[in-house]
């Protein structure tokens, strides 16, 4: 009897180094796929550009009905739509044009809305021209026709741009 608890005290010392070794496997493991998720550069620019088009349409048009106060001096596009002034205009990695003409004279009606890195207007038909860019910065642009509650005519023109990259957690 004596000799089988002997064994079972080497035996429990043999499953102790193959636990260590399950252990050093499983943590080589998680500090592997930690590195691979955190080195990870995820390309959102053209999503956000088209995301920061759709918030200020949707901030400015209402059924195809342009916000009378927009048609004013003094609009302002953060405090009305809720965008962020330093993430857009203070930084350098956004760019928003918002350009309103008249739809029978196509002669902009005010002047146009400009925020963020200027750059990017001309930077933004780069890759649209057939050039491979990866660190220029991608863009959205859409046109809109509306009319003001007097039945005016206009055509809506928003570019955005969006040269921010996410690189992992």
């Amino acid at each position: 009897m004596r000799n089988l608890f002997k064994t079972k005290k080497a035996g429990t010392k043999l499953l102790s180094v193959w636990w260590f070794l399950v252990l050093v496997i499983i943590a080589i493991g998680i500090v592997a796929g930690t590195s691979i998720f955190i080195t990870k550069k995820i390309d959102t620019r053209a999503v956000e550009a088209d995301i920061l088009v759709s918030r200020v349409i949707n901030c400015l048009v209402n059924q195809g009905i342009i916000r009378e106060d927009f048609l004013k001096e003094n609009f302002n596009i953060f405090q009305k739509c809720a965008l962020s002034e330093k993430i857009i205009d203070k930084s350098s990695n956004y760019f928003l044009k918002i350009s309103l003409f008249d739809a029978t004279s196509n002669k902009l009606v005010n002047v146009p809305l400009v925020y963020g890195n200027h750059a990017f207007e001309k930077e933004c038909k780069v890759p649209a021209s057939g050039v491979v860019a990866e660190e220029f910065p991608r863009c959205s642009e859409k046109s809109l026709d509306v009319i003001d509650s007097s039945g005016n005519k206009f055509k809506l023109n928003i570019i955005a741009g969006s040269n921010y990259e996410y690189r992992g957690a």
